[in-house]
């Protein structure tokens, strides 16, 4: 799933070379300038107390709860992020990189109705968010929800056609569903977007030897192997093997992590 980072407006990177190195702390935007300087700094514990303190001074302030959530989740302490996010909501109930943090965090815990919320709130407040829409088709498809899926994957894919991961989870559902000339083009277009996602190409090479495209199929196979050697236990079981070697039994589509079922839709 994907995650919002912290986000700096124009007016708070003014502030911070504004300011300087202030003698005295006694604000809550000091206190914020201090904690933004440790984050920036790599000092994520000084950055937390920075923050604690500015919320301490102003309580109601959604985007210090939102960093400081942020820091806390990068520290490996999920319950204070969500409680955080929880915070930055509350008074800001449109917060939309908060309900995508918080959203995220729940459906790793199996909270999957209260993600899909968090994630339909994100997008209620921002329709171009391409990670609350990202987000959501992958919970959609977890819960089997294919055409609701297919029609978040579409609107990310509006967003920010240029992500080539995108593409490849989208082929994946359609190769869940045995939708192949689709799965195809979405193949196609992760591997061009990016050609050295080896696993893209070797799903390419599936999706045309199901389409009866041999001379493809082999190709696409062969550009596999070459990123990725181990990947030459994978051919494809419908693609003829090479002269003198006898084909693999092994399953093509279990090989890749791919179920042929759609009972079962694969975790993204």
């Amino acid at each position: 799933m994907i995650l919002h980072h912290s986000i700096r407006s124009l007016a708070a990177l003014i502030l911070l070379t504004a300011f300087g190195c202030a003698e005295k702390i006694d604000s809550f935007e000091e206190y914020l300038e201090v904690a933004w300087r440790y984050e920036r700094a790599g000092e994520p514990q000084q950055a937390i107390a920075a923050y604690q303190q500015a919320l301490a001074l102003d309580p109601a302030q959604p985007i210090a709860w939102y960093d400081l959530g942020v820091l806390y989740e990068a520290t490996g302490r999920t319950d204070l992020a969500l409680d955080a996010w929880n915070h930055a909501i509350t008074h800001n109930p449109g917060y939309p990189e908060a309900l995508v943090n918080r959203g995220s965090v729940l459906a790793r815990q199996g909270r999957k109705e209260l993600a899909l919320a968090d994630y339909s709130k994100a997008i209620m407040a921002a329709p171009e968010d391409f990670a609350a829409r990202r987000n959501r088709a992958h919970l959609h498809w977890e819960l089997q929800n294919f055409p609701a899926a297919q029609a978040d994957f579409a609107e990310a894919l509006r967003i920010n056609p240029r992500d080539a991961e995108t593409w490849f989870e989208r082929g994946r559902l359609r190769l869940e569903l045995n939708d192949w000339n689709r799965a195809l083009v979405d193949f196609e277009q992760a591997a061009e977007l990016d050609p050295a996602n080896s696993i893209a190409w070797l799903n390419l090479a599936q999706v045309f030897t199901q389409l009866g495209q041999i001379p493809e199929a082999d190709a696409a196979f062969r550009h596999a192997v070459e990123l990725d050697p181990k990947l030459a236990e994978q051919r494809p079981a419908t693609l003829p093997p090479p002269p003198g070697e006898a084909a693999p039994a092994a399953d093509p589509v279990a090989a890749t992590g791919f179920q042929r079922s759609s009972s079962s839709a694969p975790t993204p």
